[in-house]
């Protein structure tokens, strides 16, 4: 058993780090070969992708006397606990690692500078350091060079495959009913980090243990899902018919299209009550490998749309919930026209844009999402005894499973 038996997942990042371990633990063989030593790691992503925890397993597997810097003390002077954590690091017979977690957290120009000096004063000692960080780009460049951190480890969110052993380690200890679809929890929460699915196990014993009940059902675990993609609670305040159909028909436009473009995508789609009123959610699940293909970037911004052409197409009407959808779709649209160069280079704006190239760059977007919109109608409206169905299984269930959206694409035949 070595260090890294706690970490479930990210097999890559834990080779890369085992490879580092072992340099630090028997540098001889390596310095036979002309390698120079490491002299620190970065590791660096969103809260909850269990950057702590690799950087603990790493310093437990090098088995080194390691000394923390705390930014936690009230009143903690940083500047010195870096250079009193380098100074007793020192006094260590051989080698021995200085940890610094959340290194970007409340961090100002004066403790990027003690950090960089105390690294390079000890250098050309035994001294390795490791840290965690949010976001590379809170980070100075000039620590960001070799001899400093000479590693850095991005850390993503689990894949679905990781998902599904992350959840299979949580679920482990707990009894659960034979319905529990591990594989079908993953999807939906594709895209969130390993506390989070760690939080769903929770909140669905949370479930159970309120109800009275010894075991997990897949229906505990998916209302703890959807607590945690609405991150509000369970409300009883149902709202008016009309809010709940407007609601169904929104999600129901994503359901439709999202399963034209991509078969079997969705993996959930609610409009369960939580925070104010009647809201909803759709996940949808498209392997992330495809996702730098043109096509899977089209197909994100015909699917944000969905909801709005929906609401059009069914109620005559005007979608006023449907604003973050459009800011992601005009976001995406910018980045084919500019960064991607989709349509053309006049429109790229570089370092010098003039006003009149922006102006050519906004029409250009306009007309674009235009034409995605209306191929979202044409979707829906080809399919609508599909979108109908799902609307009408919305408004009675709240919440459909893939396995009900799959029942309800077969009673209409072939969905295009």
């Amino acid at each position: 058993m070595n260090g890294f038996d706690f970490v479930v997942g990210y097999e890559d990042v834990k080779r890369e780090l085992v490879r580092t371990c072992d340099v630090l633990r028997y540098p001889k063989k390596y310095e036979k070969l002309g390698v120079n030593m490491p002299h620190g790691i970065l590791l660096c992503g969103d809260h909850g992708l269990g950057k702590t925890l690799m950087a603990e397993c790493f310093i437990l597997e090098c088995d080194l006397p390691v000394f923390e810097i705390s930014k936690a003390k009230p009143g903690c002077d940083v500047i010195n606990e870096i250079r009193v954590a380098f100074a007793e690091a020192m006094k260590t017979d051989d080698q021995a690692i200085v940890f610094l977690d959340n290194l970007d957290d409340d961090a100002d120009e004066n403790m990027y500078a003690a950090l960089k000096a105390c690294m390079d004063e000890y250098k050309e000692t035994g001294i390795f350091v490791i840290a965690t960080a949010k976001d590379l780009e809170n980070n100075p460049d000039y620590l960001l060079r070799v001899d400093r951190f000479d590693k850095i480890i991005p850390l993503e969110e689990p894949s679905v495959e990781d998902a599904e052993r992350i959840l299979n380690f949580y679920l482990s200890g707990v009894i659960c009913e034979e319905d529990v679809d591990v594989m079908e929890i993953a999807r939906i929460m594709r895209g969130h980090s390993g506390a989070d699915l760690k939080q769903v196990v929770n909140e669905a014993g949370m479930f159970a243990a309120f109800d009275k009940r010894d075991s997990l059902t897949q229906q505990d675990l998916i209302r703890a899902c959807l607590r945690i993609q609405f991150a509000a609670p369970e409300t009883h305040a149902d709202g008016s018919r009309r809010e709940q159909l407007e609601a169904a028909v929104h999600e129901a436009g994503h359901v439709v299209v999202a399963e034209a473009l991509d078969t079997g995508s969705v993996a959930v789609t609610s409009i369960a009550c939580h925070g104010r009123g009647p809201n909803g959610v759709t996940c949808v699940d498209v392997d992330d490998r495809a996702g730098k293909r043109m096509k899977m970037l089209e197909h994100l911004v015909i699917r944000g749309l969905a909801g709005k052409a929906a609401t059009e197409v069914v109620l005559g009407m005007v979608d006023t919930g449907s604003s973050d959808d459009l800011q992601k779709a005009f976001a995406r649209v910018s980045n084919f026209v500019d960064d991607y160069c989709v349509y053309g280079f006049d429109t790229y704006e570089g370092r010098n844009a003039t006003e009149t190239l922006r102006a050519k760059k906004e029409q250009l977007i306009a007309a674009k999402l235009a034409g995605y919109y209306q191929e979202a109608k044409n979707i829906l409206i080809k399919n609508r005894d599909f979108l109908d169905n799902v609307i009408d299984e919305l408004m009675k269930l709240g919440t459909l499973r893939q396995k009900d959206i799959k029942r309800l694409r077969a009673e209409v035949g072939n969905v295009s």
